[in-house]
């Protein structure tokens, strides 16, 4: 999972990505984003995307940080975005489209019933910043319509969830109804290790 616009300290995550995958793309599930909102800006970064990912192809393409109802509508404009996304579905280039946000339960919940999805991301736990109950109201939503349900920010536990493992939070994670997968930065090779563990070894929380 990274994005166009990833890229902290000169390093650009997907550059970083495509070092590797140039030997080793049919062993991936590759997703990236795009944060642009018109159709002639997303392929400009498709085209970027792709040349950094050395790919010639995405498997989950989806549509970067959907903050308003304002966004929504932008998004499917005739000139927008999704416009893009659907052609790019249709020609091969991605297997699936979705969309990303932490922000809006109510824009998030637009997005799952005016438009058609693969999948919808959302922030777990960003309590901060997000308005709504992205748990309640948008998870359902997608739901109903069989999209699968990703779920990232994972490892950022509230202030009153001190003394909780990320062990603990990513079970949780994956442990909730309808929840497909479960995006999670790592920065060592201990912490993959420490996860894949997780895996090997899952077994749901208790409702």
């Amino acid at each position: 999972d990274t994005a166009h616009d990833y890229a902290f300290n000169n390093v650009v995550s997907e550059e970083r990505l495509g070092i590797v995958l140039k030997d080793r793309r049919k062993e991936v599930f590759l997703a990236t984003k795009v944060g642009e909102r018109t159709y002639d800006g997303a392929m400009r970064h498709l085209e970027q995307s792709l040349k950094r990912l050395k790919t010639d192809r995405l498997d989950l393409y989806q549509i970067h940080l959907v903050q308003s109802l304002e966004d929504v509508d932008r998004i499917g404009a005739a000139d927008g975005v999704l416009k893009a996304l659907r052609k790019l579905k249709e020609e091969k280039v991605t297997r699936f489209i979705g969309f990303s946000g932490h922000l809006s339960a109510e824009a998030m919940m637009v997005m799952v019933n005016r438009y058609d999805f693969d999948t919808m991301l959302i922030a777990l736990n960003h309590y901060a910043e997000r308005k709504g109950d992205f748990e309640k109201q948008a998870v359902p939503e997608a739901a109903r319509k069989k999209m699968g349900i990703l779920v990232m920010k994972v490892i950022r536990p509230r202030e009153t969830d001190e003394g909780i493992s990320p062990e603990e939070l990513i079970r949780y994670a994956l442990s909730l109804e309808h929840v497909s997968a479960a995006a999670i930065g790592t920065d060592s090779l201990d912490v993959v290790k420490k996860n894949i563990d997780i895996l090997k070894n899952f077994k749901a929380m208790d409702s």
